[in-house]
């Protein structure tokens, strides 16, 4: 049940062959969803207005009311400029007609790392209720979805560079990017990290602040890694203040090292995986958010929307969990000939047990210097009901992200034609 995406430095990035390729999305990233406040978050909001000074009730409704329509007008004005610059940049963009991508090249060292409210993201992106993003995927023969992995290891994992990284993607129209784990890697394993990693929770947590619309997904975290209700906990208010965009993709792990770090049974990681998925599937799904671990009640807030769950890995067992927990598989590799019979397989379970028809999200690489090859892989994934492509790049900075980029951006374009 080992995962490509949880392996060791050396090979972080899928290799690249002639059947991996990119996918394409022709609708865009989606609409939010306005949501309305629930009694408890009016009460809250209620008492907030007032507070008692010298014994007189002073209120602070005024000053509120401001500083909530700056943020909401702050978060409103990116939006519409991102869009703005999405829709004059085009869907797909080529080698060189993303003025995106250009600004992004050419911003002076010294805006690195700054959040700019009017040329990068807004300060404050949700106050008051949360808003939702839907997050379905592609489901019978509507496009393909795609997104790209940022380095969250070694010298690309720096400040600077992950946040160019994510703001680049988003501003190239991707529908996703994707974030690995790994908590602790010996010193024999750290060629091309050197042991550096960040928590891939708390990075996806950073990148919805400093983005609006891309979704944020995990590929995959080692759920037998962390303790359940404190991961349900991280999910839960990873998802409230992205506004729904967490897209969670999990693995029983595999690294013999990192098992043995953490103090953990490496036998019982499959037993691990299942009963965090349950522990799961009980806080996100707990009536009046009402749940009850180890014979304790409690409140299980906030409670947005669940995320997606994809389950990575092979085998039988993994396709068994897929049907009885997720949504949606992230299969080892993107060769369409290896993974045809296991889909379809997926499939037959999926239907056998009533559920509807499992995404399937295969992570590879893309040949940027023929993208009439990569074009071919496209069609030949989605030929077997591979719903998303997620794209590895090999890069150190951000510079070297971008150029991969432009070269992903010729593939969708001719995937397109």
């Amino acid at each position: 049940e080992e995962h490509p995406h949880t392996a060791p430095d050396s090979s972080e990035v899928s290799r690249t062959d002639s059947h991996q390729g990119c996918s394409i999305d022709l609708h865009g990233a989606g609409d939010r969803v306005q949501q309305t406040p629930d009694d408890t978050q009016q009460r809250t909001l209620a008492r907030a207005t007032a507070s008692e000074n010298h014994g007189n009730l002073v209120s602070f409704e005024p000053a509120r009311k401001i500083m909530e329509d700056l943020a909401r007008t702050e978060t409103h004005l990116y939006r519409a400029q991102l869009d703005l610059r999405c829709s004059v940049a085009g869907t797909v963009h080529g080698a060189d007609s993303s003025p995106a991508l250009s600004r992004l090249r050419h911003r002076s060292e010294s805006d690195h790392g700054r959040i700019d409210p009017w040329t990068d993201g807004p300060t404050f992106l949700h106050t008051g209720p949360p808003t939702a993003m839907a997050p379905d995927g592609p489901r019978n023969g509507d496009p393909m979805k795609h997104g790209v992995v940022i380095r969250t290891m070694g010298e690309a994992s720096q400040t600077e560079t992950v946040l160019r990284c994510a703001r680049a993607a988003e501003e190239a129209n991707l529908d996703d990017l994707w974030v690995v784990d790994h908590i602790a890697i010996p010193p024999d394993d750290a060629e091309g990290s050197n042991g550096r990693y960040l928590d891939p929770l708390a990075t996806l947590a950073f990148l919805a602040a400093a983005t609006a619309r891309i979704g944020l997904g995990t590929s995959v975290l080692v759920l037998p890694y962390r303790p359940a209700l404190p991961t349900a906990k991280w999910l839960a208010t990873v998802q409230e203040l992205s506004g729904g965009r967490l897209l969670l993709g999990v693995g029983a792990g595999w690294m013999e090292a990192e098992f043995r770090a953490l103090g953990i049974d490496r036998s019982r990681r499959g037993a691990l995986t299942d009963a965090t998925l349950e522990t799961l599937h009980r806080c996100f799904g707990a009536e009046d958010n009402v749940v009850e671990e180890h014979g304790q009640p409690f409140l299980f807030r906030p409670a947005p929307p669940q995320p997606p769950v994809f389950i990575g890995g092979s085998g039988r067992h993994c396709l068994a969990r897929v049907v009885r927990y997720g949504d949606g598989w992230i299969p080892m590799g993107a060769d369409p000939e290896r993974l045809a019979e296991p889909i379809a397989r997926l499939q037959e379970l999926a239907a056998s047990a009533g559920r509807p028809t499992p995404e399937v999200i295969a992570l590879g690489g893309v040949h940027g210097d023929d993208p009439e090859r990569g074009a071919q892989a496209l069609h030949d994934l989605a030929a077997i009901g591979v719903t998303r492509f997620v794209q590895g790049l090999r890069y150190t900075d951000a510079d070297e992200f971008l150029r991969g980029l432009d070269a992903f951006q010729r593939v969708r374009e001719a995937a397109q034609n």
